[in-house]
C-alpha cells in the first residue's frame, strides 16, 4: 500500500531515534551508530524490533549519516555499511506490514569541498538505495530547498516508482540553518509534484514545532511532523535527554489533531516514546479531525525607518561612508567625538569593523547602537562569521534591529592569527553569501522595514572570472552594494569599474589614507588585501613630522578620491587611527556632500 493511500483514513507511525537510542544502549562508547550496520549487526536489528512492536509502522534505515566525509572512510566502506544497513531494515520488518525508508542526511559542506562534490556523492548515495530496489527514500534533516529538489529530481528520474519522503530541520524560530523559513519550505515543497510527503524533523523539541505547525497552511495528506525529545542536557561529557515520554505522546496527539498525518520521534526518543504514541492513536478518532484553515498569521505591518543611506543609494545619488574603529578598551571618547564631527560634515553614514585581523574589539554592533543613538546618524555595521555560531548572530541581528540599525554589511572575515589558533578557534557557521540568504529570509518577514545588506570586494583579485561570479552571487543572496578593500591605484580603479559594469551592482570605493612611511609598509607588507604601489611610497620620507605625512597623505586620498568618483556610487573612508579631522580635511577638498 502507498503512504498516500495508508494515511487516508489513519496516523502513520514513524519509528524513533536511532543514533541517541544506540548511544544509551552502549552507554556513549560509540560516537555514531552506522558503522555498526557492520560490527554490531544484532543490535541495529533489535533496535529496529524493538520500535516496531512498540508500535512503528514505518522505521527508517540506520544509514541517515552514512557518507565519506561523515564517517571518514572510503565510499567503497560506505557502500557496505548502507548494503547492510538496509537488509538489517528489510529483516526486521519481514512478516510484519511495515514501510522501509532509506534514510539519506545531509552531508556536511566542509569549504574545502566543492558543490558539484557533494551532489555527486548523495547521487551516488541514491544509486546505491536504486541498486538495493528500495521503496521510500527519505531525505532527512536537510537545510537547503535547491538541493533537495536537485535529488528528488535525481531519484524520479532513476526510480519512478520510488516514494519519496522530505524532511527539513528548523530551529524554533522556522529557520534552517542557512535561512530559509518554514514558510518558504512549505509553500515551495508542496508544489513538487515528485514528492510523497514533507515536513520537518529533529532540530526542536514536540512543543515548538506543534507552536509553528499552527502557524502554516500545508497539506494534511503529505505532513510529517518528527522531533526530537526535547533539548538535551550533558552529563559526564554526553548529550542525554530527559525521559517525558507521556508528556512527549501528549503533544505528539495535539501535532495529530492539526491535521498531521504522519509523526514519529528523532534525537532522544526511545521504543517507549513510540509506544506511548501508539497507545493513545490507538483511541485517537482520526475522522474528527476538522480542516482547519492555516493562513498565515501576520504582525501588524511595521512602520519602516527612515533610512537616508538607503534612499540615497537606491535614487542613484553619490554617499559617502566613513569607517571609524571601535575601541580595544572601554574607553570610547574618541569615536564618539570622531562621529559628532563626521555629522557635522555631512557624511551619510559611519561604519564599524568587526574585530578585523582577528584582532578583539568592541562588539560592531554595540558600538553602532551606541553612535546612533548619540547622533542620529545612520550606521553600518559589520558583520562578521568567523567569531559568531548562528544563535549569536541571529541574536545580533535582533538587537540590532530593535536598535534601530537598518543596515548591515557581511563579510565572512579575516582568519585568526596564527599564534592565537590554539586557544581561540574560528566559527564559520556560515560563509557572507550563506548569511546574506539567512538575513534575505528574515527581510521577508519584516514587510517593509528590512535590513538593507551590504558586502565587500577586493579589487586586487587574481581571478576577476571568480571574483565577478561571487558578486553576482552576493547580489543574488540580497546584497544591495559593496564596499572595496582600500584602493592605490589605477588598477584598482579599473577592477572595479569593471565589477560595476558587469554586475550593477552598487559600489562603494574604499580610500584608506595614508599616515607615515612606517603605515604605508605595514599596511602593504602585512594587511592581506591591500597593495600600494612604489610610486606612492615613494611620497613619504621616514624624516617627515607628523603633520607633514600627514598632508601627503590627504593629497594622495584627494587624488585617488577625484579619479575614482566617475566609476563608483560613493566613496568609502577607512579612518587611519581614528583621525576624523583628517578625513574632514580631504571631504571638504571634494565635491561630494
Amino acid at each position: 500500500m502507498m503512504i498516500k493511500d495508508y494515511i487516508k483514513e489513519q496516523v502513520l507511525l514513524m519509528d524513533g531515534a536511532m543514533g541517541t537510542y544506540f548511544a544509551e544502549l552502549t552507554e556513549g562508547h560509540y560516537t555514531l551508530s552506522e558503522p555498526a550496520n557492520i560490527s554490531k549487526p544484532g543490535l541495529i536489528l533489535d533496535i529496529h524490533k524493538a520500535y516496531i512492536e512498540a508500535g512503528a509502522k514505518l522505521i527508517r534505515t540506520n544509514t541517515f549519516a552514512a557518507n565519506p566525509y561523515t564517517l571518514y572512510r572510503s565510499f567503497d566502506e560506505v557502500k557496505k555499511i548502507i548494503m547492510a544497513g538496509i537488509d538489517i531494515a528489510n529483516e526486521a520488518v519481514k512478516g510484519r506490514d511495515c514501510y522501509v525508508a532509506y534514510s539519506i542526511g545531509p552531508i556536511g559542506e566542509p569549504y574545502d569541498i566543492e558543490d558539484y562534490e557533494i551532489e555527486s556523492t548523495y547521487r551516488k548515495l541514491i544509486d546505491i538505495g536504486l541498486l538495493k530496489n528500495v521503496k521510500i527514500i527519505l531525505l532527512e534533516t536537510f537545510s537547503r530547498i535547491d538541493q533537495v529538489n536537485q535529488l528528488v529530481e535525481y531519484i524520479h528520474e532513476h526510480g519512478p516508482n520510488i516514494q519519496i519522503m522530505t524532511n527539513f530541520t528548523v530551529n524554533q524560530h522556522g529557520y534552517t540553518k542557512v535561512g530559509v523559513n518554514k514558510e518558504k519550505i512549505i509553500q515551495q515543497t508542496r508544489q513538487q509534484d515528485l514528492v510523497a510527503t514533507y515536513g520537518f524533523n529533529c532540530g526542536i523539541g514536540a512543543s515548538h514545532l506543534l507552536s509553528l505547525i499552527k502557524t502554516l497552511d500545508f497539506d494534511p495528506s503529505k505532513m510529517v511532523a518528527v522531533p526530537n525529545a526535547g533539548y538535551p542536557d550533558q552529563q559526564l561529557e554526553r548529550m542525554v535527554y530527559q525521559s517525558n515520554a507521556d508528556y512527549f505522546a501528549d503533544t505528539m496527539i495535539k501535532i495529530c489533531e492539526e491535521g498531521v498525518r504522519i509523526v514519529g520521534g528523532c534525537c532522544g526518543t526511545t521504543p517507549e516514546h513510540i509506544r506511548k504514541i501508539r497507545e493513545r492513536l490507538n483511541t485517537f478518532d482520526f475522522s474528527e479531525i476538522k480542516s482547519i484553515s492555516r493562513m498565515k498569521r501576520k504582525s501588524l505591518p511595521l512602520t519602516p525607518l527612515h533610512n537616508a543611506f538607503r534612499e540615497k543609494l537606491e535614487n542613484n545619488q553619490f554617499v559617502v561612508a566613513v569607517e571609524l574603529d571601535p575601541p580595544f578598551k572601554m574607553d570610547m571618547s574618541l569615536i564618539i567625538s570622531s562621529a559628532h564631527l563626521l555629522k557635522e560634515v555631512g557624511v551619510d553614514i559611519i561604519t564599524f569593523a568587526d574585530s578585523p585581523l582577528g584582532r578583539t574589539r568592541a562588539d560592531a554592533l554595540l558600538v553602532a547602537a551606541k553612535i546612533k543613538q548619540l547622533t542620529g546618524m545612520e550606521v553600518l555595521p559589520h558583520v562578521c562569521l568567523r567569531d559568531k555560531n548562528l544563535i549569536a548572530l541571529r541574536g545580533g541581528l535582533v538587537g540590532a534591529h530593535l536598535s534601530d540599525i537598518r543596515n548591515i554589511l557581511i563579510v565572512t572575515g579575516d582568519p585568526i592569527p596564527s599564534d592565537d589558533r590554539d586557544e581561540v578557534k574560528s566559527v564559520f557557521n556560515m560563509n557572507a553569501i550563506s548569511f546574506m540568504q539567512y538575513v534575505t529570509e528574515i527581510n521577508s518577514e519584516l514587510d517593509l522595514d528590512t535590513f538593507y545588506i551590504g558586502g565587500a570586494l577586493n579589487p586586487y583579485t587574481q581571478n576577476m572570472e571568480v571574483t565577478l561570479e561571487r558578486v553576482l552571487k552576493k547580489k543574488e543572496a540580497g546584497a544591495s552594494y559593496l564596499l572595496t578593500q582600500p584602493v592605490y591605484n589605477d588598477a584598482g580603479i579599473e577592477a572595479i569599474k569593471k565589477v560595476r559594469e558587469k554586475t550593477g551592482m552598487k559600489i562603494l570605493g574604499g580610500i584608506m589614507p595614508l599616515v607615515s612611511l612606517r603605515n604605508a609598509r605595514f599596511l602593504h607588507y602585512e594587511f592581506p588585501g591591500i597593495l600600494i604601489p612604489d610610486d606612492v611610497m615613494a611620497k613619504f620620507k621616514e624624516t617627515m613630522t607628523k603633520d607633514e605625512a600627514e598632508k601627503v597623505g590627504v593629497e594622495l586620498a584627494v587624488a585617488l578620491a577625484t579619479k575614482m568618483k566617475p566609476h563608483v556610487d560613493g566613496l568609502y573612508f577607512m579612518t587611519p587611527f581614528n583621525r576624523a579631522t583628517m578625513i574632514e580635511k580631504i571631504i571638504k577638498r571634494l565635491d561630494v556632500l
